[in-house]
């Protein structure tokens, strides 16, 4: 089984039963959550101009490759009333493959390790309270360094588990 890391998050009300609702899904059709983070309260990133989110990260194992673990995750968000309308913008649920054991992805439709993690402490912030040893299989820094050295300011601060 591979262990596969999964950022969750939203910034639409109510935010929190929109994670345990993800959470349940995941469970039902990618794999079995093995650990959970705090949830953390997150400044928006991107688009400013719009409410906190919260956020998480979970450690699945899972028997799915990376591309159906992707199209499990479209479906979820999609029947959960997900809507792109604008990048970076409000969501009710948000989930990205952060990391997929230790493998390197560049397709067009996935890009794993997540390409912008080293520069989002809302994603390095949880992923350190699970695993601040995971080494980045691309940039060969643990998690823990790149919190260190990330240069994003935006607020993280937990929320609760």
């Amino acid at each position: 089984m591979a262990k596969v890391y999964l950022g969750l998050g939203s910034n639409e009300e109510p935010k929190e039963e929109y994670l345990e609702t993800a959470e349940r899904y995941i469970q039902q059709f990618i794999g079995t959550i093995v650990a959970s983070s705090s949830v953390y309260v997150t400044e928006p990133w991107g688009e400013v101009n719009q409410d906190s989110f919260i956020n998480k990260v979970i450690l699945i194992e899972s028997y799915h490759n990376p591309h159906a673990i992707l199209s499990s995750i479209e479906k979820i968000e999609f029947s959960m009333g997900r809507k792109r309308v604008q990048k970076w913008g409000a969501r009710n649920i948000d989930i990205d493959i952060i990391f997929y054991e230790d493998f390197i992805i560049d397709s067009p439709k996935l890009t794993v390790p997540h390409p912008l993690l080293q520069d989002r402490n809302f994603v390095l912030a949880p992923m350190k309270e699970i695993n601040n040893m995971f080494l980045h299989p691309i940039l060969k820094k643990t998690i823990e360094e790149l919190y260190l050295a990330s240069l994003d300011q935006s607020a993280v601060r937990i929320l609760g588990k």
